[in-house]
């Protein structure tokens, strides 16, 4: 019979003696059997995980994105060469107060900022109302002023 021995202020406590009550039904013999593995589901599962991934991988490497329109690119090859010497705003100046002068290319903007030691600011606006960017640069009284526009798409709705 098995006996419990607890002392006092202890934190070990021993237990001594081999039980010795059994019960109807109990496990007398151990059986060691493996299930059959069916190879030919595993099989089809990991092909099936593998086309699984190839489908995502493929479906997301061919999102394309719609080829930029002609504002874009002209926007973009301006950016490429002339980024360093370009300042984004925030909003648009209000440049009716001094003398405006229109300039058509970017590279007589960039000429005019090197004579003057300013830089070459810029404001753009790409919604479904307006698309455009502005070119400014600032000497005194006179603001050199250019603006690239570009077509609106046309809304779905309509």
């Amino acid at each position: 019979e098995p006996t419990l021995s607890i002392p006092i202020r202890e934190n070990v406590f021993k237990t001594e003696g081999e039980p010795n009550i059994t019960n109807e039904g109990d496990i007398t013999e151990k059986i060691d059997k493996r299930l059959p593995i069916d190879y030919k589901r595993v099989v089809l599962s990991a092909i099936g995980v593998i086309i699984l991934a190839a489908l995502l991988y493929f479906t997301k490497k061919a999102e394309v994105q719609p080829d930029p329109d002609e504002f874009q690119r002209q926007i973009d090859a301006i950016f490429k060469e002339y980024s360093e010497r370009l300042a984004g705003l925030e909003h648009t100046i209000s440049y009716q107060l001094s003398e405006n002068i229109t300039i058509n290319n970017i590279e007589d903007m960039v000429k005019i900022a090197d004579e003057v030691g300013q830089p070459v600011f810029y404001y753009k606006v790409d919604s479904s109302i307006e698309r455009k960017i502005e070119f400014f640069v600032f000497d005194n009284i006179r603001t050199y002023y250019m603006v690239i526009f570009g077509e609106l798409e046309p809304d779905i709705e309509e």
